[in-house]
């Protein structure tokens, strides 16, 4: 029996006009991360350009940059602001990579694996520094500080939490997570520009709920994609290996008995404690590695993604017309993304 599709198919953003091309987006950004280059030191400047080398597909700062144009930043005001979000996701990527210990990211090995850990941690830092000294340079980003700020302290307490041996592996948990380390650099660039977070107006709730539901609907895609690798390469996903929070490990425990549960968390999590485990050695055995594939938790994750990015973009209906188009790069990537994980 063919396994059922739960591929995303959306038509409902193709006739929106993005305000700016990405591509304009993108070679102002990199000329301004070259400038950004001559000033730093060696060995941190050659870390900092073999990084930035090969730039990602800068949809944040594409976001970033008709958000402040559309709330009447000038010309050089967005560009600070496009700049300082892809320096601040950038260096959550670094920092990323050093916990995960990943040796890939955008085609190259990674900063870590080509210049070492502690070279890497500290690109990050700078990078980190930099992004906030973009927004100081203009009187009218200055008051955003507090935004980035809060944005660093959530990510850094959800990738705490992420490798933290005590993480309950429960639904909620996991959405308790990606609500730390995922949704605030989605949010970020529109919503970063509100300088009262608690006071925000109807349409920017909107755009917070649509940020919430699409970067679950992006995190759950990503967990899918790692357990469909571990099954193409016979080996076991590196999320399951290392014993990170995967949707679909979530899901397969939530199918468990209550005794079969906390017998796989306290291995789990006997591995995970402090100096117990090593690159060498699996958190997830062979034996919960098969009944994981067989069970039906690839397919309940896939179905899950579908549904959280179709909620997303239900949401997305009701923004108003004016801003729809700020969340145009996001919701074309998303849709794209997911419905290849979905299929």
């Amino acid at each position: 029996m063919k396994p059922q599709s739960f591929a995303v198919k959306t038509s409902k953003f193709n006739n929106l006009i993005e305000l700016v091309p990405p591509s304009l987006t993108s070679s102002v950004i990199e000329k301004r991360l070259g400038q950004i280059a001559k000033n730093l030191k060696p060995p941190i400047r050659e870390a900092f350009e073999y990084h930035f080398a090969n730039p990602g597909k800068m949809i944040r700062a594409n976001m970033a940059y008709q958000a402040a144009r559309l709330r009447g930043h000038s010309i050089s005001g967005a560009e600070a602001w496009a700049v300082s979000i892809e320096l601040l996701h950038n260096a959550s990527l670094v920092h990323d990579d050093v916990c995960d210990s990943d040796s890939c990211r955008r085609d190259q090995p990674t900063v870590n694996k080509k210049f070492g850990i502690e070279t890497a941690i500290c690109l990050g830092d700078v990078i980190m520094a930099l992004s906030f000294d973009e927004v100081s340079r203009d009187v009218n980003l200055v008051q955003t500080i507090p935004n980035l700020a809060r944005t660093v302290g959530d990510l850094s307490a959800g990738q705490a939490l992420e490798f933290s041996p005590d993480f309950d592996f429960t639904w909620s948990e996991y959405e308790r997570l990606v609500a730390l380390k995922t949704a605030p650099l989605f949010r970020l660039p529109i919503l970063g520009l509100e300088l009262d977070r608690s006071r925000l107006g109807h349409s920017s709730r909107l755009l917070d709920h649509y940020f919430g539901l699409a970067a679950l609907a992006y995190q759950i895609e990503n967990d899918i994609r790692d357990i469909s690798e571990g099954l193409k390469e016979s080996r076991i996903a590196s999320d399951c290996f290392d014993g990170r929070p995967n949707a679909v490990a979530v899901l397969f425990l939530d199918s468990l008995s209550d005794e079969e549960r906390r017998a796989f968390l306290s291995e789990a999590r006997g591995l995970r404690a402090a100096g117990q485990h090593d690159d060498s050695l699996s958190v997830m055995s062979e034996s919960w590695w098969r009944r994981l594939i067989e069970s039906d938790a690839l397919m309940a994750s896939k179905a899950v993604a579908a549904k959280t990015l179709q909620q997303a973009e239900s949401v997305a209906d009701n923004i108003t017309l004016y801003e729809k188009p700020l969340i145009l790069p996001m919701a074309k990537f998303l849709s794209k993304k997911v419905g290849e994980a979905t299929l």
